[in-house]
Order: structure tokens, then sequence, then C-alpha cells
């Protein structure tokens, strides 16, 4: 089934159809099962909003049923921002202060990894959404349930719907290198002492499908806990020991003992990467460690410099094994054997998680960081945006912070001239937006009629065509959901929402 969009649209467009796709059947089906079904805009309003922030405003990285895991994990991160917006939105002050807190917070927690730094967006539009006028604790209930819906509906298309195949987990990459460096170890232990070609080039991609760039963003272990540090530090061991093996020329026969015991070492680590049972490092780690300990204790003698350097090599191949093959345990959840965790070495292994966060969040809480320098840049922009949307300044202030939001996700990590195009686009979406709706006036049926419509065009179009192309086919959609029914008196934002 998920071959089917893919089908229909240029190479391209398949894989943001794809997503534009399963968002817009969410958000549509929340949006008219709510408004017609039920009657109630409020609750269809936030079910729309609910899945279009995690899914299109958000970048989650992963698989649908890795997207699907990691809102399923946000539900009460969301539910807790809905309550917050909702009473915080009293008064403009706190509305304003709400705003510049939380977006520090979301932004800031990028540091927690990619799927946190994905998530931000569609989380400070879950907040910015409640905390405008009018002030209404009474239809809290309807609020988070419309939310829930339109979360619940996007779990389920993320993990049914158009199913994506799944690349290797970094465990598994990490796997593979340690079977490529026992079987390198195999070949520089017998005679010729030497990597076979076939053998080196092995050696080399398994080493290079380590490295962070060829590694899928959600498969990253880049969270500050202590199996996440211990995945990560099982690669950079894994990619050393790779490099060492392939450096080794011609070790003799003196290293036979060593390199049978590494390989039989980085077989019983592949084997625990992989969760097989029975496969600890065990005894395999002492006979190596032994092995290793006999050749640094032969004394040089008559040796010249060119054996103390070949030994020297060993040693560093064993070393290197032996890290691997503990970074690894730890990794999948193993016991913390105190003669093989250094305390410089392995710090993270006996620290509670709690201290591990602090540890993170300190080291990046500082002006030099990039995560530190994002967050309050967008929690400034998007604080005065509510804020000059509050002073009855502006007539659609919901827009205008929306439209803020959309902006500093580019600006983030972009050059001037890139910023300048994503304005452009947003200013272009803006006019062409209004000019539709002037043209269509209030007739609420055309607009429900071609909200969807519109939002699989923006979804689709938006991704491919650039900066600007995002920003203003974002922009565009916006405004045609609140045009879809007829205003309730009391029901929406006095300066968030366009009348009929």
């Amino acid at each position: 089934m998920g071959g089917v969009p893919r089908r229909w649209l240029p190479p391209g467009y398949a894989a943001s159809g794809v997503r534009a796709v399963r968002v817009t059947l969410v958000a549509a089906a929340g949006f008219y099962l709510f408004l017609y079904g039920f009657g109630s805009s409020v609750a269809a309003t936030y079910a729309l909003f609910s899945a279009v922030a995690l899914a299109g405003l958000s970048r989650i990285p992963g698989t649908g049923p890795q997207r699907a895991a990691t809102v399923l994990r946000l539900v009460p991160a969301c539910w807790l921002l809905v309550v917050a917006g909702t009473f915080l939105s009293v008064r403009t002050w706190s509305a304003v202060a709400g705003m510049l807190v939380i977006g520090f917070v979301l932004a800031f927690a990028a540091v927690g990894g990619p799927r946190l730094a994905g998530a931000g967006p569609g989380l400070q539009l879950l907040y910015m959404l409640p905390s405008f006028p009018p002030y209404d604790p009474g239809s809290l209930g309807v609020r988070l349930a419309g939310t829930t819906a339109g979360l619940a509906l996007l779990v389920l298309a993320e993990r049914y719907l158009f199913p994506e195949p799944a690349p290797p987990p970094y465990r598994e990459l990490a796997a593979r290198a340690a079977d490529a460096a026992a079987h390198c170890a195999r070949e520089l232990a017998e005679p010729p002492y030497a990597l076979s070609a076939a053998a080196a080039e092995r050696a080399r991609e398994a080493g290079t499908g380590l490295r962070s760039l060829k590694v899928p963003e959600a498969d990253r272990p880049a969270g500050p806990g202590a199996r996440d540090r211990a995945l990560t530090h099982t690669g950079l061991a894994a990619r050393t020991l790779l490099g060492r093996l392939s450096a080794l020329h011609d070790p003799g026969q003196s290293a036979g003992e060593v390199l049978r015991g590494v390989a039989l070492l980085s077989e019983r680590t592949a084997g625990r990467l992989r969760l097989r049972a029975d496969t600890g490092p065990g005894d395999a780690y002492r006979e190596l460690a032994a092995a290793r300990a006999r050749l640094a204790a032969v004394p040089a003698g008559p040796a010249g410099p060119a054996a103390l350097r070949r030994d020297a090599a060993v040693l560093e191949v064993a070393d290197a094994a032996l890290t691997t093959a503990t970074a690894a345990s730890l990794a999948v959840g193993g016991p913390v054997v105190a003669d093989r965790v250094q305390p410089g070495r392995f710090w993270y292994a006996r620290t509670p998680a709690v201290l591990l966060w602090w540890h993170r969040i300190r080291g990046h809480a500082v002006r030099r960081s990039v995560f530190f320098q994002n967050a309050v840049r967008i929690g400034l922009a998007l604080a005065a945006a509510r804020l000059v949307a509050g002073l009855d300044t502006l007539p659609h202030g919901f827009w205008a912070t929306l439209a803020a939001l959309s902006l500093t996700r580019t600006t983030v990590g972009e050059t001037w001239s890139t910023i300048r195009i994503a304005l452009a686009g947003t200013f272009a979406g803006a006019l062409l937006t209004a000019g539709l709706l002037t043209v269509v006036g209030p007739h609420t049926a055309v607009y429900a009629v071609v909200l969807p419509l519109w939002m699989l065009f923006a979804f689709t179009v938006g991704p491919v065509r650039g900066v600007g192309g995002r920003r203003g086919c974002s922009r565009c959609w916006w405004p045609w959901c609140s045009r879809s029914w007829r205003r309730r008196p009391g029901s929406w934002p006095r300066y968030g929402w366009p009348t009929c």
C-alpha cells in the first residue's frame, strides 16, 4: 500500500506526497468528524491542529512506527500544553510569559536528540492555539478531546498507513562492524598475516556505515541516557578497532594469540548486540585481557624498534576490542562489571539518568551553545509576536504568531539570504490566501470542500520547492480551516480567527 501514492507522483514529490496524503487524511478525518458529526467546532479545530502540528509543522525523523511511538510518548506533553495555554490566556501578560518560557524550553529540548528537536515546533503550536482569547476553561474538556482524537488518528496513520521500509538499527550496524572486525582479526592471525582486499573493503564499509551522517536521524544514539551514550561509545570503539586492524601489517606469529582473542570477543560482541542468548563477553573477555597482559609483559630484549611498534599496535587492537565489548554490553542493558568499567572511560555507566540529563543540559546552557542561542531567539520571537497580537494592534494575531513560529524554524540554521527567501515566500503565501478569501467570500461550503485539497497541495509542493516554497505553502492553508464553518459567538479568539 505504501507504493500507491508514489506511483502517482513525480519522483521528486514522492516522499512529500506520501506524507501529505497521510497528514491530510488524518486532519480532515478529525476535523469533519467533530464539526459535522458532533457539531463541535472547538474539538474539530484541536483535532486538525494536533495532527498538523506533529505531522506537518514538525519533522519527527524515522519510519512510520518510529514516528508513531514518538507521538504516543508526547501525548501527555500535548495535554499539558493545551491545559497551560487555556489557563494562561486569562491575561495578555500571562500568555506572553508562557510563550516565552514554553517557547524557550521546547526549543532547548532539542539537546535531547533529533526526535525532540523535530517535535519542538509542533508542540509550540499546541500551546499557542489555546493561549489566545477567549479565556474559556469550561471548554478545556472539549479541547483535550479534540487533541486526543487527532493524536490517536495520527498514531494509527503513522503506524499502518503507507508503511515504509525500515533501515537497519544502529545496533545492527555496530554488530556488522564487530563481525567485520572478527573476520579481519582471523586473517591477520594466520599466514600470510595480511588482510585480503575483500576484508579490507568490508572493514572500510562497516566503519563508514557507523558515521553519523550515514545513519538516519531517528537511529542515531544521540540521547543523554546511559544506553544511548554506550551505543555511541560502541560505534566509536568499533570504528577505532576496524581502523587499527586495517593499519596492522604483518603482525607475525607472536600476535596470533591476541588476534584470535580479538576475533572471538568481536563475535561475542556482535551476538550481544543482536540480543542473542548466551553471547555475553564472559570468558572471551577474560581470555583476551590475559593474552594482552602476556604480550605487554614480554621483555624488549634484543627486539628492534620495528618489533616494538608492531607489538604496540597489536595492544591497541586488543584495547579497542575490549572497549567495544564493554560498551556494547552496557548499550543492551548488561551488568556493570567493576573490573571492566573504568571510571574515566565509562563514567556514565553508574550515573543516574537524571544526572545524565543534567550534565547534557548544563553543557549547553551557555551563550556559545547553538541550542541555547536558538532557544533564546525562538522564545523571544514568539513572545514578541504574542505581545503585539494581544495589544489589539493586529486583527489576526494567531496567524501572525504562527507565521513567526514558521519563520523561526528557518532562521535558526540558515543564512540571511535564505531568510529573505523565506520571508518572500511567507508574504507571497499570505497575499495569495488573502486574494482567494476575497474571491470566495462567505461561502463556507467552498472552504469545507477545498480545505483538504489545499492542504494536500501545500504539504506536497512546499517541502520540495525550497525554503520559500515551504513557508509560502504552509502560510496558505492556515486560514482556510477557520472559514469552513460559520462563526459562533464567543467560540473563537477575539483577534485570532477571521470571521465569516
